[in-house]
C-alpha cells in the first residue's frame, strides 16, 4: 500500500483488483484497476516515481487454475509478468511491460539512487518457499526502457521473510530468509552486500555538509566540492521491508542549482508525494555515481525551543493550510499531554508558538500532531 498523489492510500495487491482507501471519516474502499493476473501471492511492488507503481512476480496460490500465458494448470509457477500503473492519469490502469528473465515468489525490489529498481531473493518453483527453485540471479529494472537486465547472483537462497534494503552508501543489504517456525532447514541467518554497477564508474562525489531538518518547499544548501559535476539530486526514504514489500519506499527527484562549492536544493512541497520523515539525500555526478547519503528530516517536527523571559518559544515545522496541535508534558513517559495551541492552521513552513511560563519549569517536553 502506498500514499497516492490524491492523498488516498493505494492498495497494489496481491488481489487482482487494486483499490483506493479514503481515510476520511470511517474510511471508504473504491475499486480502481484490475491486474492482468488473478492474484500475486508474494509478488513485490515498488513506488518508483511520483504516483507510479511497478508490480512484479508472485502468482495465484498453489492448486488454483488461472488462464494465463505463464500458468494454465493447477501447478502454478511464479510469474514473470511485470505491470505498471500511473496514478496521475485521469483513469489509472495497469499496463504490462517487458517480463523479467525469471519469475519469482518472495522477491524483494529495492529503489536505487539512479532511479532503477534492483530485484533479488525468491524462488521460481511452484509451492511456498521451495529452495529447489531458488533464484540466485538478481535483476535490474530500468523505468525508462521498462526492461529487466540480469545482475550478479545472490550467494545464498533467500526466500520467505528475506529482506533487502538500500544502504546509505548506495549498496544493497540482503538478509535472512526462511520460515519463521523453527526448526527450519531453510532458515538463513546470514547477510550479503550487493554493489550496483554505478559504484564501478569512477570516484564518488562527496557531501561535506547538509542540514539535519528542512521544511516543505524550503530551499536549503548542501556543501560539496563536486558541485560542478552534479547532475541529479534525489532522496529516498530508509528501508522498512517485510514479506517482500517495502511500503515506505519512495524516491523524490529534487530541483537544484549549483554554485561555488554548494548546491541549492528545493524540498518537495506536497506531503502526498513525500510524507514527513527522514530521507537519505543522494547527489549523483555525470557518471551516475552517488555520494554517501546524508540523513535529512523533512516536515512536521520541533525545530527549536528557546527561552524568552518566563516563556518558551517553540518553532515547529509545518505545511501551509494544514492543521496541527502543539502539546506539552512535564515528564516522559507522559500520562497526559496538555495542549499549548490546539487546531491551529499553518500559514508558512515554520510556525513560532509561545508557551507562557514554560521557561519556569525544570523540564518540559513538546510534541506536535497533525490534525486529520
Amino acid at each position: 500500500m502506498y500514499l497516492a498523489p490524491n492523498g488516498k492510500v493505494f492498495n497494489a495487491g496481491p488481489q487482482k483488483m487494486s483499490r483506493y482507501l479514503d481515510t476520511a471519516g470511517t474510511g471508504t474502499w473504491t475499486d480502481l484497476a484490475a491486474s492482468s493476473l488473478d492474484y500475486r501471492d508474494y509478488g513485490t511492488s515498488v513506488l518508483y516515481d511520483d504516483g507510479k507503481v511497478m508490480i512484479h512476480g508472485g502468482n495465484v496460490p498453489e492448486g488454483y487454475t488461472q488462464p494465463s500465458i505463464y500458468a494454465t494448470t493447477a501447478t502454478v509457477y511464479p510469474s514473470r509478468v511485470t505491470e505498471v500503473i500511473n496514478l496521475n492519469d485521469p483513469t489509472p490502469a495497469w499496463r504490462q511491460t517487458t517480463p523479467s528473465n525469471t519469475g519469482r515468489r518472495h522477491g524483494t525490489a529495492v529503489l536505487l539512487p539512479d532511479g532503477k529498481v534492483f530485484l533479488c531473493n525468491g524462488s521460481s518453483s511452484p509451492g511456498f518457499n521451495v529452495a529447489a527453485g531458488k533464484v540466485l540471479m538478481s535483476e535490474m529494472w530500468d523505468p525508462v526502457t521498462e526492461i529487466w537486465t540480469p545482475m550478479a547472483p545472490n550467494v545464498r537462497y533467500r526466500g520467505y521473510h528475506a529482506n533487502a534494503i538500500l544502504l546509505p552508501d548506495g549498496r544493497v543489504a540482503a538478509t535472512g530468509g526462511g520460515h519463521p517456525n523453527p526448526p527450519d532447514a531453510l532458515a538463513e541467518p546470514s547477510a550479503e552486500i550487493y554493489s550496483p554497477p554505478y559504484l564501478f564508474r569512477g570516484a564518488r562525489p562527496t557531501i561535506t555538509r547538509a542540514p539535519g531538518n528542512v521544511t516543505y518547499g524550503e530551499q536549503f544548501k548542501v556543501v560539496t566540492p563536486d558541485a560542478a559535476s552534479i547532475t541529479n539530486v534525489v532522496w529516498i526514504r530508509p528501508g522498512n521491508t517485510t514479506h517482500a514489500y517495502d511500503q515506505n519506499q519512495r524516491i523524490n527527484r529534487l530541483a537544484f542549482s549549483a554554485g561555488n562549492g554548494e548546491l541549492t536544493i528545493t524540498a518537495p512541497t506536497d506531503p502526498n508525494l513525500c510524507p514527513p520523515g527522514y530521507q537519505m539525500l543522494f547527489i549523483l555526478n555525470t557518471n551516475g555515481v552517488p555520494a554517501v547519503a546524508k540523513f535529512v528530516r523533512l516536515g512536521m517536527g520541533i525545530l527549536s525551543v528557546t527561552r524568552f523571559g518566563a516563556d518558551n518559544l517553540v518553532t515547529v515545522t509545518t505545511y501551509p493550510g494544514t492543521k496541527y496541535t502543539l502539546e506539552r508534558a512535564g515528564a516522559l513517559p507522559a500520562t497526559a499531554w496538555t495542549p499549548v495551541l490546539a487546531n491551529f492552521t499553518a500559514t508558512a513552513n515554520t510556525t513560532l508558538i509561545t508557551d507562557p511560563g514554560g521557561a519556569g519549569t525544570a523540564k518540559r517536553f513538546y510534541r506536535v500532531r497533525q490534525v486529520p
